[in-house]
């Protein structure tokens, strides 16, 4: 249960091959692995997010264990009673019904260019890379507490922003790979798999039979 609490944190922290030729991307769903060196994450088997996104609502799932434990943001830009905080750990399915209230935004676990506590970013655009089919040019983050976070962004893709939500640093592009350092000092590395053009029906749907909670309620489970 820590491992996932780790992985959830660092979510909040901050998501087919394609010809580079292609149109920008507004609309679609982008598939990442997480790997890390952390004994803790190691524990939890492959990782995978999936980034769904449209001109309003935004959706990022982790999936790990091997389908055990599943983790879903859903941000909807215009309706916030239709966003949420998902949860199904080896059956219990839980909505945390207040991820967006009490001074909490659920965005920062949704979007991976709004760099939660970063202080600063440089770009050099002369390191480049091609990743699924998509040109990259690396972009340096400096955090607080002087930890750090390598990105290769693209121009290509640009999911719509949230503009209800201040965002204080955030990449001029979006990320298709990213290396961080974790609060243990732990690498962890994402990096993009898979890139489609549409977005399965049912991304932005908030299951009926999850069990409505609290995030204080959410933590005393935990504890016990």
């Amino acid at each position: 249960m820590k491992a996932i609490k780790k992985i959830s944190i660092l979510l909040f922290l901050f998501t087919i091959t394609i010809s580079s030729a292609q149109k920008e991307l507004k609309n679609g769903t982008i598939k990442f692995k997480m790997t890390s060196d952390s004994e803790q994450m190691a524990m939890m088997g492959e990782v995978k997010l999936n980034f769904y996104f449209t001109d309003d609502k935004q959706a990022m799932e982790m999936d790990m264990m091997n389908g055990m434990v599943n983790m879903k943001f859903i941000n909807d830009f215009k309706n916030p009673e239709g966003s949420a905080y998902l949860m199904n750990s080896m059956g219990k399915k839980i909505n945390i019904t207040d991820a967006n209230k009490n001074g909490q935004d659920i965005s920062k676990g949704i979007d991976v260019s709004n760099l939660a506590n970063a202080v600063s970013v440089t770009y050099d655009k002369k390191d480049v890379k091609t990743i699924l089919g998509y040109p990259c040019y690396k972009a340096n983050v400096i955090y607080k507490e002087n930890k750090t976070g390598t990105f290769y962004i693209t121009d290509k893709i640009m999911p719509s922003k949230d503009e209800s939500k201040k965002i204080e640093v955030s990449l001029t592009g979006y990320p298709l790979e990213m290396e961080m350092e974790d609060e243990s000092g732990s690498k962890i590395n994402i990096v993009a798999t898979e890139i489609l053009a549409d977005v399965a029906a049912g991304s932005f749907i908030i299951p009926a039979d999850y069990d409505k909670m609290s995030m204080e309620e959410l933590q005393k489970n935990f504890k016990q």
